[in-house]
């Protein structure tokens, strides 16, 4: 659907286009500026991020009725019909997506190029993407076809269950993942992606990543793990980095790294940088695992004060109204 052609101001997307099960377009320029006419998020009665995506809506070329074709048309009605022909695109080039929409609006979304604005509508902040003003960004026709070209449909692989359910008020359900390697090359990493939606108007979609990694042989377990930093003895505010190692070298790969500062922070990867708000020791816990081993270890990290610093100042002296005696 149309965006709407209520902008500049916040929460000026209404119906049709607030309707959480269709895809809202904005409209951009020549220069992917956001359309001054192009309404904003969040959607005025349900309050989810709107627009979907966006796409050229201002001085556009259209037939006209009576079989003319004119320049200089402006509008979201004007964005819109590109979102439909890409749609069309994607469903002649992807013929696994006829049908799909739900599939069919998530590539249109992740291959957009990405846009952010000043304006902050709604839960808006600072760079991000998706906002309230371009959604997901202006639409990309090629990056979409290619996107849906290279993407496993058919993921036999995952598992989920239960598809579908009902949640109560302040409660949740537990989802139980499944995996399945026949058929999948050993040493190959396989990626996916869950899409959770709700009947809420008022809750947005998430998308969650999962990725499967077929060992090449026997998994070899880490069975040790430790850690080094610099520098050895931080001071306030000075960021300390800090270097994960596990033995063997040969155990079985991905690795994932967790670590626990001491202070209420967590971090992940091989290598990590913090930074101590307070003077103490702090004990450092690491855990290293893969697919069939966990080590753990943790070491005291001290944490002192700076320096102080002194200074020496040096002062001109000037005598007034002394005559020296030779």
């Amino acid at each position: 659907f149309s965006g709407g052609n209520s902008g500049p101001g916040c929460g000026t997307v209404h119906s049709p286009s607030d309707n959480p099960n269709v895809l809202s377009t904005g409209a951009t320029d020549i220069n992917d500026n956001i359309a001054t006419f192009s309404s904003r998020g969040p959607a005025d009665v349900t309050g989810i991020r709107k627009p979907d995506v966006s796409a050229p809506g201002v001085n556009i070329r259209s037939s006209v009725p009576g079989s003319g074709y004119q320049g200089g048309w402006n509008g979201t009605s004007m964005a819109s019909p590109h979102t439909c022909g890409e749609a069309a695109l994607l469903w002649a080039a992807q013929p696994d997506l006829i049908g799909n929409v739900q599939q069919t609006y998530w590539v249109i979304e992740q291959s957009a190029l990405g846009l952010t604005s000043t304006q902050l509508c709604g839960d808006d902040v600072p760079g991000g993407i998706p906002n309230n003003v371009f959604g997901w960004g202006r639409i990309d026709a090629y990056e979409a076809v290619s996107l849906a070209l290279s993407t496993n449909w058919d993921i036999s692989w995952l598992g989920v269950d239960p598809v579908q359910g009902v949640v109560a008020p302040d409660d949740g359900v537990t989802l139980t993942l499944s995996f399945d390697t026949a058929g999948l090359e050993a040493g190959q990493c396989y990626t996916g992606t869950l899409k959770f939606e709700f009947n809420d108007p008022y809750v947005h979609e998430v998308l969650m990543p999962v990725e499967l990694c077929v060992q090449a042989g026997p998994c070899v377990p880490v069975e040790t793990a430790d850690f080094s930093w610099v520098p050895v003895t931080p001071t306030v505010g000075q960021a300390v980095t800090l270097t994960a190692t596990y033995t063997p070298p040969t155990a079985t790969t991905p690795i994932t790294y967790t670590w626990s500062f001491g202070d209420g922070n967590p971090g992940s990867g091989q290598v990590v940088t913090h930074t101590y708000a307070a003077t103490g020791t702090y004990t450092v816990l690491l855990t290293v695992t893969n697919a069939c081993g966990t080590a753990t270890i943790s070491h005291g990290l001290t944490v002192v004060a700076p320096p102080i610093q002194y200074y020496t100042i040096y002062l001109p002296l000037v005598f007034k109204g002394y005559t020296p005696t030779h």
